[in-house]
């Protein structure tokens, strides 16, 4: 039941703590006596425990450690007294032992952030999240709550990323690819060198049909990532960038099929000596992890599988004529379209190894008959 107090002054103050930290009357921020750093410190310590409260020990122990434990306790009782006086009720900061801010008098953003992620209200919970708790906050005199700030700070940030990596996700379920855009944007915006985010935002801005922007984006991420950390790229991003330089308006993989790279089995393609009889193994496409998902080759593989080809016949001009085509190709040009086969590589510059083969057999004389 809330006391006369509670209910003569409801809601008087807002502490906002994700972003700046201030506390704010009718839209004015307050600059008496709470805005003092210490008090502020206190005032958010005790709005994080939330309903479970904080213990005066606990208080003195973030906050007065290098202190005396008389001048500490009477520090607290001062700050406490001046906090209530500025919200202008004693019922604000309750409790003997574990004290609590009384939520009817105090709005805190962190608690309506904690309350909609917790009840699965993640579009409240986002727009609730305006920036890291107690942004640009600090006691460096006080390394027990530098501490305790860094946990609450990093477990409210993970929080805010799950919820937005829960709302892409729901909106690529629904096939709003719009709106999964903008929450996997929203996401990277976080932690740009994340190669797992920008995949998806990547995957998300194609079925969007903005491959120009998906590109943008990977070139983004080299770049941040060379300069902050000289690290290269993830290969995962990198693949998917090659695919959708040469797909030329293959579908992306849905996120159950996000591929991946294997650099082992490209450099084992493109290592591959060509087998006797002038038939070159097959230039596979870039591995995924779904075997429902093929992207065509890279621009630079399929010059690769065209010299490959090319060399047996140039090399060796005085080879016996091939009266039919290799079983390879035969084979290869019934493949389906989404990998293309050594003979496909070649239509797209010139006429196909079948047709130089059948020319030359032409073109040369039939072989002498054997003596019976």
């Amino acid at each position: 039941m809330e006391s006369p107090s509670a209910r003569r002054y409801a809601i008087v103050l807002r502490f906002k703590t994700l972003g700046q930290a201030y506390l704010e009357r009718d839209g004015t921020r307050v600059a008496g006596a709470a805005s003092q750093p210490r008090r502020l410190a206190l005032l958010a310590i005790i709005a994080a425990a939330g309903s479970r409260g904080v213990s005066r020990d606990r208080l003195i122990g973030l906050l007065w450690l290098d202190t005396d434990e008389e001048k500490a306790r009477k520090g607290l009782n001062q700050a406490l007294y001046a906090l209530r006086h500025e919200i202008g009720s004693d019922d604000a900061i309750h409790g003997t032992r574990d004290l609590v801010l009384a939520p009817e008098l105090v709005k805190c953003d962190i608690a309506e952030f904690r309350a909609a992620f917790a009840t699965g209200d993640l579009e409240r919970a986002v727009g609730v999240y305006e920036g890291q708790f107690l942004d640009g906050f600090h006691l460096p005199a006080a390394a027990g709550f530098e501490r305790w700030l860094e946990g609450e700070r990093s477990g409210l940030a993970r929080d805010h990323a799950t919820a937005l990596e829960r709302l892409a996700r729901r909106a690529e379920d629904r096939h709003d690819e719009a709106q999964a855009v903008d929450w996997w944007r929203r996401l990277a915006s976080l932690d740009p060198l994340d190669g797992k985010t920008t995949l998806r935002l990547m995957e998300a801005l194609v079925r969007c049909g903005d491959r120009a922007g998906a590109l943008k984006q990977a070139r983004i991420y080299e770049a941040l990532l060379s300069q902050e950390l000289e690290l290269p790229p993830d290969h995962d991003v990198i693949a998917l960038a090659d695919r959708i330089r040469a797909a030329d308006g293959a579908p992306i993989p849905t996120p159950a099929q996000t591929p991946t790279v294997t650099v082992a089995a490209q450099a084992r393609n493109r290592a591959a000596p060509t087998p006797p009889g002038g038939t070159p193994a097959a230039t596979p496409g870039i591995a995924t992890r779904s075997p429902n998902v093929a992207f065509p080759a890279a621009p630079a593989e399929r010059q690769e599988a065209s010299v490959a080809v090319l060399e047996p016949e140039v090399a060796e001009p005085s080879q016996p004529s091939i009266t039919a085509p290799p079983p390879a190709i035969a084979a290869e040009e019934a493949e389906d379209d989404a990998l293309p086969s050594v003979g496909k590589v070649w239509d797209n510059s010139g006429p196909s190894l079948v047709e130089m083969l059948k020319t030359r057999q032409a073109e040369e004389p039939p072989p002498a008959a054997e003596p019976s």
